[in-house]
């Protein structure tokens, strides 16, 4: 896959569930159009996972400057 952003994946996941939607594609399109959905959604997953590790990470630190503050 190349390189995309989270609201690119966002934008396609929308594009592939109304082009289910539509019932304008056959069934074996719709196995591919699943299988793209899926890594999509494991690519979102992702970087939302490390977006909350990073605001996890960074709110630890906050914290632990206000404890040295005195």
């Amino acid at each position: 896959m190349k390189e995309i952003t989270f609201e690119e994946a966002q934008q396609r996941i929308q594009e592939i569930l109304q082009s289910i939607d539509s019932g304008n594609v056959s069934l074996s399109e719709v196995e591919v159009l699943l299988n793209e959905a899926q890594q999509l959604i494991d690519f979102s997953l992702e970087q939302l996972t490390t977006l909350e590790n990073r605001l996890v990470e960074w709110d630890g630190n906050i914290g632990n400057d206000k404890n040295h503050e005195g």
